[in-house]
């Protein structure tokens, strides 16, 4: 749980620091491409920055029902990995959108890039979270039986939140999961606020905190991964085994 709590963090610094390059990237567009709508007033200078934001979260979600129409069957067969390539994911957006400052006459291209590659990466660890999350139920112990001998069955029985000797306890898990990663997304909020007015607009300063950020959230996520053991053998795994078991 602790990787998590650093990964989700780190993860609220860099997303404060991509907000930051932004809105700075929209700024520089403005200045550059926009001079006719400057001289009309703030209304159209509002227009066209609110014209820019809508046209990048609309492709996003578009690339998102596209990635789930696609992907959505491959998820469940292999979380653990879909899960660490969604933090590569991720970080590539995050790194269009710090590009933004650095080339803001590409504005809406790379923000848009940059949205489609957050709502793909968002999409793809949430249709995981549960498969994750199911690593962490409880087993009972006290498993009742039918019958005798070779005809013996479990009991499947539904009082008291067991079935076949496991506590369903997923929605525990995901209720006190999401309720410490929201306290730990708001401290990384303040931190990363607190952090950008510490580094200012200078375009090397973003670039390095952005750098050290990102490289730490994907260093925690893989051992937050790797502290995942599975009950169960996915099909990777479990065709390996047949492949050397079987003659």
């Amino acid at each position: 749980m602790r990787w998590r709590i650093l990964q989700r963090f780190m993860n609220a610094n860099v997303h404060v620091i991509g907000t930051q390059s932004l809105l700075m990237g929209l700024r520089g567009m403005q200045r550059s491409t926009v001079v006719s709508a400057a001289a009309k007033g703030g209304a159209a200078l509002g227009a066209v920055a609110a014209t820019n934001w809508v046209l990048k979260d609309t492709l996003g979600k578009l690339v998102r029902m596209a990635w789930a129409s696609k992907m959505g069957r491959k998820f469940d067969s292999d979380a653990k990995r879909w899960r660490y390539r969604a933090c590569f994911i991720y970080a590539l957006g995050n790194g269009l959108e710090v590009s933004t400052y650095l080339h803001p006459r590409f504005f809406l291209v790379l923000a848009m890039l940059a949205n489609s590659c957050k709502q793909v990466s968002m999409l793809t660890s949430s249709a995981t979270r549960n498969a994750l999350y199911n690593s962490f139920r409880r087993m009972d112990d006290d498993v009742d039986t039918v019958g005798t001998g070779s005809n013996s069955t479990l009991k499947s029985s539904i009082n008291g939140g067991r079935r076949r000797g496991v506590v369903e306890n997923i929605g525990d898990i995901t209720a006190k999961g999401e309720a410490q990663i929201a306290v730990v997304d708001l401290l990384g909020i303040a931190s990363g606020i607190c952090l950008s007015r510490a580094i200012g607009v200078s375009v090397q300063n973003v670039l390095t905190v952005w750098s050290v950020l990102q490289l730490g959230e994907i260093y925690c996520m893989y051992h937050e991964i790797r502290s995942i053991v599975y009950q169960t053998l996915n099909f990777e795994r479990m065709y390996t085994v047949l492949g050397r078991l079987l003659p």
